[in-house]
């Protein structure tokens, strides 16, 4: 029952489970099964994985539900690992990691059992994940949240995999690139899982139960707004947007003054002029008297 564990500059070198195993080896790092608060923290940090030879190893890591805190940071996991590496920990991080795979080799997850209110809550943040069967897979978790993650070259970038019941509405997916996956997002739920504001590899968004050319989705996940960009900090929104200038410029070799209302289309990332003060007799002078400060829009899809 240890306060406190770090592990940090290794190099695990993992085998296979052997003969007459109980399947508890084969791993990196594994801790003793409880749901008791055995281990106060388990902070992993700036190590490597890696299997011992061709047949590959069998997980990185899996962490069982008796640690409270776990924080995996900074390390490297390379070959073919045949299961996931999972944690039941209580709260966990799981970030700024490169994983990369064979094709056949698995991911990253996290799982609630044996209670997803209290075990499985989990930040997957800043990994970059390419060639494994799954990216990051969230079994039966809650209070999971997959953010500024790259996934390329995956046979599925995130998987919501089958469980007992858990609320999916405390899971969110959102600004990771996820661009040359089979599968960007599937959900075996029928609850919509959240995963908008992410960028699928095309402006026009994922396909085919999107609209878009992009990775695709399954069925249940709420996929729009989307990021127009490879950029994970850009603007997200659907619709349309109204800007009355402080000040006279130009965006888009658009000319605009403080009596003119621009109009921002999401859709196409295009900048137009939505309403020309000019055209109605207002001008720059005298100053402050012709600035547009409220406007009523009847229709946003029409010019006034």
């Amino acid at each position: 029952t240890p306060t406190s564990v770090v592990l940090m500059d290794n190099r695990f070198k993992v085998g296979q489970i052997g003969v007459g195993s109980n399947g508890d080896d084969g791993f990196g790092i594994l801790t003793t099964y409880t749901t008791s608060s055995d281990v106060a923290s388990l902070v992993v940090e700036n190590s490597e994985f890696m299997p011992v030879g061709a047949a590959g190893g069998r997980r990185a890591f899996y962490i069982n539900p008796g640690v409270d805190v776990f924080q995996f940071v900074d390390n490297t996991i390379t070959g073919n690992f045949t299961a996931s590496s999972l944690t039941q920990a209580k709260c966990r991080l799981v970030e700024d990691n490169p994983l990369t795979g064979t094709g056949t080799s698995r991911g990253f997850g996290t799982w609630g059992y044996p209670d997803p209110t209290v075990y499985g809550a989990t930040i997957f943040r800043g990994n970059i994940i390419s060639d494994v069967v799954n990216g990051i897979t969230i079994f039966g978790s809650e209070n999971v949240t997959v953010t500024k993650n790259t996934f390329t070259g995956n046979d599925r970038a995130v998987y919501v995999a089958e469980d007992d019941p858990f609320d999916l509405s405390t899971i969110h997916i959102n600004r990771n690139s996820i661009s040359g996956n089979d599968m960007g997002v599937e959900n075996w739920y029928t609850t919509d899982v959240d995963a908008i504001c992410n960028w699928w590899g095309a402006a026009d968004g994922p396909g085919p139960v999107g609209p878009g050319s992009g990775d695709s989705v399954s069925a249940f996940v709420a996929f729009g707004p989307w990021l127009k960009t490879s950029n994970l900090a850009g603007s997200c929104f659907a619709g349309s947007a109204f800007v009355s200038p402080l000040l006279p410029g130009t965006v888009e070799a658009i000319a605009y003054g403080k009596e003119d209302v621009l109009k921002y289309d999401a859709g196409s990332d295009t900048w137009s002029l939505f309403f020309d003060g000019s055209a109605y007799g207002l001008t720059m002078t005298p100053k402050w008297r012709q600035n547009v400060n409220s406007i009523y829009v009847p229709d946003p899809d029409s010019p006034v």
